[in-house]
């Protein structure tokens, strides 16, 4: 009677054996690289902490639980009003009053350092959530607004209202956390009293 398994035999098992651990492994690290790279969608960045430093991408990276942590930054632009109407009218510099709206667009600007800046001065739950980043640049873009209207006579606005929109561009770039403006649009100027009366 044969033996099940015969000395020629043994050396065809071991091959066997090492082809399914390999096929294992390959199955392993394939199911590792899609569970730990993570896509990122259009319009965001990804921010990976942890080991290796701060890292951005607008693209994908691996995140490696336990050693790395992640969040995800909505980087497209936001739209923050600034109205100044009735009792808090704007005021011009010849004493003329006007209801006035202008909507200001801010967007991070989409180079990792500055993502990283917005991260850390901001917050990214903060900038994903419009009611707080709004909340944040408001008081700042109504603060540069009254001084632009103080600055220029109504009339220069009412005969074109790019001139209120590039003194507006002009006063707000500069420290913004790393955002940057991308439009500024005037919405409305209603003068409340008789121009040049």
């Amino acid at each position: 009677m044969t033996p099940f398994i015969t000395i020629a035999s043994v050396p065809a098992m071991v091959v066997f054996a090492a082809v399914i651990f390999g096929v294992v492994v390959i199955f392993g690290w394939l199911g590792m690289f899609i569970k730990c790279f993570h896509k990122v969608k259009q319009g965001t960045a990804l921010i990976k902490n942890g080991l290796g430093g701060h890292q951005v991408s607008f693209t994908g990276m691996f995140v490696v639980p336990v050693i790395h942590d992640y969040e995800i930054m909505d980087i497209t632009a936001r739209q923050i009003d600034v109205t100044f109407e009735g009792q808090e009218c704007a005021t011009f510099k010849g004493g003329e009053k006007a209801d006035l709206r202008v909507s200001v667009w801010v967007m991070p600007i989409h180079t990792a350092a500055s993502i990283l800046k917005v991260a850390q001065e901001v917050g990214v739950d903060k900038v994903n959530d419009a009611q707080l980043l709004a909340a944040l640049f408001r008081p700042k873009f109504e603060g540069t607004l009254e001084r632009v209207c103080r600055g220029m006579e109504l009339d220069e606005v009412l005969e074109s209202q790019d001139v209120l929109r590039a003194a507006m561009i002009k006063e707000i770039s500069g420290n913004l956390f790393g955002f940057d403006i991308y439009e500024v649009v005037v919405q409305k100027v209603n003068p409340l009293v008789a121009v040049g009366a």
